[in-house]
C-alpha cells in the first residue's frame, strides 16, 4: 500500500492519496519529497516533475493468468 500527501497545485489545498492496489507501491521508490506529481483524470500515465527533469510512469497491471500489461494513454 502507498500513501502520499501534498498540496493540490491549482487550489493550494492539502490532498492525500491512498493506493491499496499495490501498483504505486511497485514504483514508490521513484517519488521524492518535493516532486510535483501529475495524474490527469482519464489518463494512465503519471508525470513526476522535479528540478532535475521529469519522469513518466506508465500504468502497469500484472495479471496472474495473462502476465504484465502496460496501459497506454490515447
Amino acid at each position: 500500500d502507498a500513501y502520499l500527501k501534498g498540496i493540490e497545485i491549482n487550489t493550494g489545498n492539502p490532498v492525500e492519496f491512498y493506493d491499496g492496489s499495490g501498483w504505486i507501491a511497485q514504483v514508490f521508490d521513484k517519488f521524492q519529497i518535493g516532486d510535483t506529481i501529475i495524474k490527469p483524470k482519464g489518463k494512465y500515465t503519471i508525470l513526476i516533475r522535479r528540478k532535475t527533469g521529469k519522469i513518466l510512469i506508465p500504468f502497469v497491471c500484472t495479471d496472474t493468468k495473462n502476465g504484465e500489461k502496460t496501459y497506454k494513454d490515447l
